[in-house]
């Protein structure tokens, strides 16, 4: 029972990450968070201005929203494989798996976001130079 513990472990952090994942993304992308030292997608070129920052996070966030409901359709998974492991002792493995890939693929979209948000940052810069 305890393998269940831990999977329903890893789901739970998903499902919190992607929670935060979204919220950060939707308020940092409409303004509602500006700017600042805490969250958001925070290199050089985000940062420089608040229009930078703006379009920066605009451009990031179809990228961090799928990320996001990667993540929640890999914590339902983790907790449908996790849930088989009453039924078979497969279930555990397969649970763990699912929840890092689930943890991977969020990774993997919030890079790609963080790289397009980078680059819309810097070509935002440009313009008002």
């Amino acid at each position: 029972m305890a393998e269940l513990g831990g999977v329903l472990f890893l789901a739970l952090g998903l499902l919190l990450l992607s929670g935060v994942i979204h919220y950060v993304s939707r308020a940092t992308a409409d303004g509602t968070i500006g700017r600042n030292a805490m969250v958001g997608i925070r290199t050089r070129h985000t940062r420089a201005s608040d229009r930078a920052w703006l379009v920066a996070h605009r451009t990031a966030a179809p990228w961090l929203v799928i990320g996001a409901w990667t993540g929640y359709f890999g914590a339902a998974l983790t907790v449908v494989a996790g849930g088989s492991l009453l039924a078979t002792r497969i279930g555990s493995s397969a649970g763990v798996a699912i929840g890092f890939l689930g943890f991977a693929g969020v990774l993997v979209l919030l890079l790609i976001g963080s790289s397009k948000a980078n680059a819309a940052a810097k070509e935002a810069a440009l313009e008002n130079s």
